[in-house]
C-alpha cells in the first residue's frame, strides 16, 4: 500500500533510507533515541520512526473529539464552568474574525 504523497516539510528532517537503515541498524536507533527520522524508499518518505519517549508522550497529547450530540451532562456543566484567564480580558470588547 502506497501513501499518499505528502508535504516533506511535515515530517522530520532527519532523514535515512531503508537500504542505509538495514545496513547501519546501530546507527539508525541511536538516531531515533535522539530525534525523529523518516525513511524513505526510492526516495519518498514512507514511515516516520520514533523513540518510545517521543511515541508516549505523542498519546498523551492526543485528544478525542466528540459532536455536541455525544457529550453528557457532566461534560456540559464542564464545559459550562469554565472561565477565561484574567489575561485575556483585554480582548473581550473584540470583533471575532470573520
Amino acid at each position: 500500500m502506497r501513501n499518499k504523497p505528502v508535504d516533506p516539510t511535515e515530517l522530520p528532517p532527519a532523514r535515512i533510507s531503508a537500504v542505509e537503515m538495514q545496513r547501519k541498524p546501530a546507527a539508525f536507533q541511536r538516531q531515533v533515541l535522539e530525534q525523529p527520522v523518516t525513511i524513505t524508499s526510492n526516495g519518498e518518505p514512507t514511515i516516520v520512526a520514533m523513540s518510545v519517549t517521543a511515541y508516549r508522550r505523542l498519546q498523551a497529547r492526543a485528544r478525542v473529539a466528540l459532536r455536541v450530540e455525544e457529550l453528557n451532562d457532566a461534560n456540559l456543566d464542564a464545559i459550562a464552568a469554565v472561565r477565561a484567564a484574567p489575561e485575556s480580558e483585554a480582548f473581550a470588547g473584540e470583533d471575532p474574525a470573520p
